[in-house]
């Protein structure tokens, strides 16, 4: 039976060949190496992502000793939304919906163009003083991070604060990275809990309500006790952690990825470099297909499952790859094309079921106003290093240089 080799250095760094030759394959392949199968097409990955049988797994952090070196990474996924199964998963989420839908989001697009402006002016200074500048570090992360701050109720100066704890999170979600990332990852989620603690102690969102006016803290401290619909502090903290790291990390790459393909791509180069035509929301929805930002979920299985004439039984470790449903040759022409009047679209970027991504509107909203803002601002932009970011769950760029010389 053939196998699916996720520490393949070859694997990571262009999986698309070989996700392509595994779903012609089956949809069900063994994970070299793991109990576990990858779900490699769009309807198997859909059909799980929705399944009442498949859940996440779980391991409580007092299985451990206190003093293992684990103990904090076990506590994050304990906290995490990301992590959290029925009914706890909607414990967290659902105070959280209102602020996140879209016809709240969409009054933030002001503040996502002025964000966007500055961010662009600033590269553009860069540029001016610099032969290159790297699109990810000194652009796309410090304009993602405001805009999640603004959301979320954070205060401006904290930005990068938080950007780098939700990096070193990110790097411990690759659950076939280093050890020393995952126990990284835990301290770096403990830390962001400490701030977050403090941060509510002093009361902002209370003594400078209208600073805060529509944003998640804001909503949620004019509510009685500060807890809005969150049955304890603990609960608002985790699911307030949770939207600043997924909502600075996912689009950050998505950015980053979407503008060095406009950038590579000789017939879609002047989408960028000239005002002729705005990015539509048709061609975002693409970006997010093409990129697949989370790249792949994992589930376990409480009860046995058919899937595609494959029996799964319970207990069985299941690695949906998103990626590869998202350019599965039975649900999309052409798939390894990125193509931006593509329709329809039923991508899986965000997930689907109970988990489907909370700030799918944010998301969508950023990368269409960033990009056309800055259409136009560079006629001779073009890369000069495009380093991947080869995370096996968020996958993106980690090194985009940029030079208008």
């Amino acid at each position: 039976m053939r196998e699916i080799d996720f520490r393949d250095p070859a694997f990571r760094h262009a999986p698309h060949e070989q996700y392509t030759k595994l779903r012609q394959y089956s949809p069900i392949i063994k994970v070299k190496g793991l109990n576990a199968y990858a779900v490699t097409t769009h309807n198997a990955c859909e059909l799980l992502l929705k399944h009442p049988s498949v859940a996440l797994a779980q391991t409580p952090p007092e299985s451990l000793a206190s003093d293992h070196p684990m103990q904090a990474y076990l506590q994050m996924r304990q906290g995490l939304m990301l992590f959290a199964n029925p009914p706890r998963h909607e414990t967290l989420k659902a105070p959280a919906r209102p602020s996140f839908k879209a016809s709240l989001i969409k009054k933030y697009e002001p503040i996502i163009k002025d964000l966007s402006t500055h961010a662009i002016d600033e590269m553009a200074n860069l540029l001016t003083k610099h032969e290159s500048v790297d699109f990810v570090s000194e652009v796309s992360i410090p304009f993602v991070s405001k805009v999640i701050c603004k959301v979320v109720g954070m205060p401006d100066q904290d930005h990068l604060k938080l950007a780098s704890l939700t990096q070193k999170v990110a790097d411990g979600l690759d659950p076939l990275g280093p050890k020393h990332s995952l126990q990284q990852a835990g301290h770096a989620y403990l830390d962001f809990q400490s701030y977050m603690t403090d941060e509510l102690k002093k009361g902002r969102w209370i003594h400078h309500a209208h600073e805060f006016s529509n944003s998640f803290l804001g909503e949620i401290a004019q509510c009685p006790h500060m807890l809005g619909g969150f049955k304890s502090s603990e609960d608002l903290i985790s699911t307030t952690v949770m939207l600043l790291s997924a909502g600075h990390l996912t689009t950050n790459h998505s950015l980053s990825s979407s503008l060095a393909s406009l950038l590579s791509c000789p017939s879609l180069r002047s989408l960028i470099t000239t005002e002729d035509s705005p990015i539509t929301a048709v061609a975002i929805e693409e970006f997010f297909r093409y990129h697949s930002p989370a790249q792949i979920t994992r589930r376990i299985l409480i009860d046995d499952v058919t899937i595609a004439g494959h029996r799964l039984l319970k207990g069985q470790a299941l690695w949906l790859a998103l990626v590869s449903a998202n350019r599965d040759e039975s649900v999309f022409a052409n798939p390894q094309t990125l193509n931006l009047s593509r329709r329809p679209n039923p991508h899986l970027a965000f997930g689907a079921g109970e988990h489907f991504c909370l700030g799918t509107h944010l998301a969508r909203i950023q990368l269409k106003v960033f990009l056309n803002t800055l259409q136009g601002r560079f006629p001779t932009l073009r890369i000069i290093e495009n380093t991947p970011d080869n995370n096996l769950v968020f996958r993106g760029i980690k090194r985009l240089l940029l030079t208008i010389h």
